[in-house]
């Protein structure tokens, strides 16, 4: 079915109403890597096979091909955000396999039933994400991700970047610690909190938040944090500083950023470095020591 744009104006202006009504925005959420974290049966071994049967959360798909494990706090996340958003999901997994994960997540954390699911199929450019085919205004709307780069230039703006989930299942005691979801939850709440800021039960006309915008609280958020080391997704950069300044008690499991692969660059490189100059030394000590037998023989 093919909208004029009279009429998908027409629907996010009903949409809009609606949600101002129930004090509640539109959040977008993505699958892979950021509520789940989906595996190919058939690239695990056969001891991976039986680990993987004593870890919580994880469930089959299609027959047993596919195995679905759920990022830690998914439950207690969208209990949260559904009192809060409209949610839908926005994948860029074909339309079958976002329907069969929605299905299990409906199932097992609580997803809200009915919640509209955009796939592959729906995109406009392939690879890319937009918010044209979202019949919410874009000012109303934040979007949880893994990934910046699929987003065009607009929905940037919107997003609140998660660090990437993978659950990797190579020994037997099997660590799955992860607490991404709760930071971002923190996120969402304070935007939904500063945007219906000095409402009451009676500003439910659309027309009172014409100046409100989500993407103008997530940059005064950004404006607000930068004093205080935060970046924009609620990261500490400045633990992250402390973490690469004391090398000689360094953990980067600590720096709890996205930024965390940055600072294992560096401190792999001021490693190198340093390395680098212990052994131009001890090359030239030696150099000078050559030299000074050298010397004495003549």
């Amino acid at each position: 079915m093919t909208l004029a744009h009279g009429e998908i104006n027409q629907i996010r202006d009903e949409n809009l109403q609606a949600l101002i009504s129930q004090k509640k925005l539109q959040l977008i959420l993505d699958l892979d890597h950021t509520l789940i974290h989906t595996i190919k049966t058939e690239k695990l071994t056969i001891e991976e096979k039986e680990i993987i049967k004593t870890v919580n959360d994880v469930y089959s798909i299609f027959g047993g091909r596919k195995m679905v494990k759920l990022r830690p706090g998914i439950r207690e996340f969208l209990k949260e955000v559904s009192s809060m958003f409209d949610i839908s999901v926005y994948t860029m997994g074909n339309r079958m396999y976002a329907s069969e994960v929605s299905s299990l997540l409906e199932s097992k954390a609580g997803f809200p039933k009915g919640a509209w699911v955009i796939s592959k199929e729906d995109c406009l450019r392939p690879k890319r994400k937009r918010l044209d085919v979202v019949l919410s205004h874009e000012r109303v709307i934040l979007i949880v991700d893994d990934l910046v780069e699929v987003w065009g230039g607009v929905g940037k703006n919107n997003l609140v970047k998660i660090d990437r989930y993978e659950f990797r299942v190579s020994r037997k005691e099997v660590e799955d610690v992860d607490n991404e979801l709760e930071r971002v939850l923190g996120v969402l709440r304070k935007v939904h909190n500063v945007f219906f800021e000095g409402s009451n039960n009676n500003d439910n006309n659309g027309d009172n938040y014409l100046t409100k915008d989500v993407r103008r609280v997530l940059r005064l958020m950004t404006d607000n944090d930068k004093d205080h080391n935060v970046d924009k997704w609620g990261y500490d950069r400045k633990r992250c500083k402390y973490d690469i300044e004391n090398m000689s008690n360094i953990s980067i499991k600590r720096c709890s950023s996205p930024a965390a692969e940055q600072c294992m660059k560096l401190v792999n490189s001021m490693q190198n470095h340093l390395l680098l100059f212990l052994f131009m030394q001890y090359y030239l000590l030696e150099v000078l020591v050559l030299w000074i037998v050298l010397m004495k023989k003549q």
